[in-house]
């Protein structure tokens, strides 16, 4: 059970903000802040947080649903059991509730029995569950995933982060939130599942999708160059790598290093021609660059041609002659020619 919980109580009527105190304090629990003001429960949840959110539906200034909405798109506040008061729902109030991860709605009239009970299920840890159990409860929900019951499966996934929290099934919740058209939402999971797993590059390239779904290309292309750096570390995941690069260009065509790192990626790959084209690319847009020089120099180097190896490694230790790996092939360049190698094909 959490220890001291702090309430935060929502409501406009000011008869339904005492009651819902009153019965708080009943409990023995003294931390509670109320306000009739939708906007200043956002302001307290802010400045001083809550373990449970109380809140009626029509608030002034932002109602109800619409702060339930904000508080699961922040990190804080995205699994904090949240309680709807209402004295009258519609059927979309109650959807658009239940898209939001409302954790109930109460309909008033509401006695202190009850809402002593649901307080306490809330407060007090779930009965554990065994390993078995949680991998049946999450393959539950891989199935309603397969089979395209969306909602159900984020029920059966939100279930299960009672027992156990894991970045599939975070990036479970992400991708069911994006498929739905909830990119804030998605965004939250997926940045979990990566918190947890930080070699998790399909969570990086996933929040970069939902950016840029919502029009910020600048966080989406932070978010594809960290899934692309996340690549970078593992073997084998150069054409992966090569995709997620490719969505960089498509929100800026001028990324000189994208254009540098997919010629890096060709290269290795052996395929120098294709490699020697996005050096010309990022030379466009940065000709002083040495960098670019040295990787084309390197590049005919290990094609067989020293010649334009030389040249080119010539050109990045005239922009910057303090370059040691280029003053390095360029020496080794300089042997090979001397020795008579000519070039060779590729």
């Amino acid at each position: 059970m959490v220890e001291n919980p702090i309430f935060l109580v929502a409501d406009r009527d000011m008869a339904m903000r005492h009651f819902v105190c009153e019965t708080i304090k009943d409990m023995g629990y003294t931390d509670i802040r109320a306000t009739a003001s939708g906007t200043m429960a956002w302001t307290i949840l802010k400045q001083h947080g809550a373990d449970v959110i109380i809140c009626g539906l029509n608030l002034k200034e932002i109602n109800g649903l619409t702060l339930l909405k904000i508080a699961r798109a922040d990190d804080d506040y995205f699994e904090t059991p949240f309680l709807l008061l209402a004295d009258l729902v519609t059927e979309q109030q109650v959807v658009e509730a239940g898209e939001a991860a409302v954790t109930e709605i109460l309909c008033r009239p509401i006695t202190a029995e009850r809402l002593q009970k649901r307080i306490k299920t809330l407060l007090d840890p779930p009965e554990d569950m065994d390993q078995a159990q949680v991998q049946s409860l999450f393959q539950k929900g891989s199935d309603l995933m397969m089979a395209e019951k969306w909602e159900s499966a984020l029920k059966v996934f939100r279930q299960l982060l009672k027992f156990f929290k894991s970045s599939e099934i975070y990036y479970n919740m992400g991708y069911i939130n994006t498929v739905l058209g909830r990119h804030e939402q998605a965004i939250i999971c997926f940045r979990k599942a990566a918190e947890i797993d930080r070699a998790l590059d399909k969570a990086y390239q996933r929040i970069a999708e939902c950016y840029r779904a919502l029009g910020n290309e600048a966080e989406a292309r932070r978010y594809y160059a960290l899934a692309a750096a996340v690549l970078e570390e593992k073997e084998g995941q150069e054409q992966q790598r090569e995709e997620i690069l490719r969505e960089v260009m498509k929100s800026n065509p001028n990324t000189v290093n994208v254009y540098n790192t997919l010629g890096i990626l060709q290269r290795r790959a052996g395929r120098f021609d294709e490699a020697l084209r996005w050096y010309e690319k990022a030379l466009k847009v940065n000709p002083r660059d040495e960098n670019i020089y040295y990787n084309i120099g390197r590049c005919h180097y290990e094609a067989g041609d020293y010649h334009a190896a030389a040249q080119n490694l010539a050109t990045a230790l005239d922009i910057n002659r303090h370059f040691h790996d280029a003053d390095r092939l360029y020496q080794a360049t300089m042997i090979r020619l001397q020795q008579g190698e000519r070039p060779q094909p590729a």
